[in-house]
């Protein structure tokens, strides 16, 4: 095994632990994602302001697989352009690639991501 996991709760009691993420100003929600009929090349823009619940700032988005009538799509939040970029296979059957953003202008109203979001 090439990595090595350590369990640091073990040195928090239980009930401390809860107390220590109380504490903290960073924040979580969960959010659901679709676009509209037109996805711009390099992502679609994305602010704290958009998510609501007090964000002031995104940490990461975490979105799931798209649902509903398009299904495959994967989403990958570029935190350095604050851009939500839309990713898909390249299946062209020429052997493995690496995943590739969808192409301009792509329609993806019928697709939902289900997103994990961190922020402050």
């Amino acid at each position: 095994m090439a990595l090595t996991l350590l369990n640091k709760t073990d040195t928090y009691q239980k009930r401390q632990r809860v107390i220590d993420h109380l504490a903290t100003k960073l924040k979580v929600t969960v959010v659901d994602i679709t676009f509209d009929s037109s996805y711009p090349r390099g992502g679609e823009a994305i602010d704290a302001d958009d998510i609501g619940h007090g964000f002031n700032e995104i940490v990461s988005i975490h979105g799931n697989p798209s649902t509903g009538a398009s299904y495959g799509y994967i989403l990958s939040w570029n935190s350095s352009t604050e851009k939500l970029v839309v990713l898909e296979t390249d299946s062209d059957y020429a052997g493995d690639r690496a995943l590739k953003e969808v192409a301009n202008a792509t329609n993806l109203s019928a697709a939902t991501f289900k997103c994990f979001v961190t922020g402050y």
